[in-house]
């Protein structure tokens, strides 16, 4: 059976002229998968797990019709994947900039999964090619300012202001914050919405912008004050004069994993 299924899977990834596979930098045995690919997996009746490695939040929003949630941070402990599950599993986040998946795939492989693929451009790529998403309704009339670095100094000022950095710990770039940020990881964002005050004003960033809009989003659905979102994410902020530490001021989740 695991013979058929490798086959099937090399069938379809050659079936596809070459420049639709992704460009980025391959992890050890583990093949990059492309949004027809993926797609013609779905279509084909194949036995398998599309999954995508972003928090429940995310997931709430939106995803791929056909995929289920594991946040990359479970993927290493799950009850839902076993290294006797013989089916083609597939990870996928928010593109070539979105760290989740690949930190899936590096957890499936040590935990010793079987027939592992990873869909590097994920939702964005999925979008380029039209083919179709699951969006919650409830979320797509709010909307989200961008604040520029002259207009986050301002915010700064204000004493009451609360700023939440939601970006994941294990990211290997420099990384950057603004002054006081509280730093809860996408993926513990419901675990710990109590540190979140609901009586002041909330600037909400990430590293990239990935995942800071659909955090505020969601947090201003539930009924908080988002004043908006840091554009551009904190990635080379110094360069664009935003005001930047190299540290969170707090941290309420403790990274215990290792990459």
């Amino acid at each position: 059976m695991r013979r058929y299924l490798n086959s099937f899977v090399l069938l379809i990834l050659l079936s596809l002229p070459p420049v639709l596979r992704a460009e980025t930098a391959p992890l050890p045995d583990v093949p990059i998968v492309t949004a027809p690919e993926v797609k013609e997996m779905l279509d084909s009746g194949l036995p398998m797990l599309l999954i995508d490695a972003l928090s429940p939040i995310e997931f709430e929003l939106q995803h791929i019709p056909g995929s289920i949630n594991i946040p990359a941070n479970e993927v290493s402990s799950t009850p839902k994947l076993s290294p006797d599950d013989e089916r083609t599993k597939v990870f996928y986040c928010m593109g070539v900039k979105c760290d989740y998946s690949r930190y899936a795939v590096e957890a499936a492989l040590k935990r010793g999964l079987k027939n592992v693929y990873w869909f590097r451009g994920g939702i964005p790529e999925w979008r380029q090619f039209g083919y179709p998403m699951w969006v919650n309704p409830a979320y797509q009339t709010v909307r989200v300012p961008k604040l520029g670095c002259r207009q986050v100094a301002v915010q700064l000022k204000n004493s009451r202001l609360f700023v939440l950095d939601v970006r994941p710990p294990w990211l290997r770039s420099r990384q950057l914050f603004l002054p006081g940020s509280t730093l809860i990881p996408m993926y513990a964002l419901k675990e710990h919405l109590a540190a979140i005050p609901k009586d002041r004003p909330l600037l909400v960033a990430d590293a990239t912008m990935r995942q800071s809009p659909i955090a505020a989003r969601w947090l201003i659905h539930h009924g908080y004050k988002v004043i908006g979102v840091v554009r551009g994410g904190m990635q080379h902020a110094d360069r664009r004069g935003c005001p930047v530490v190299a540290q969170p001021a707090r941290q309420l989740v403790k990274w215990k994993g290792a990459r």
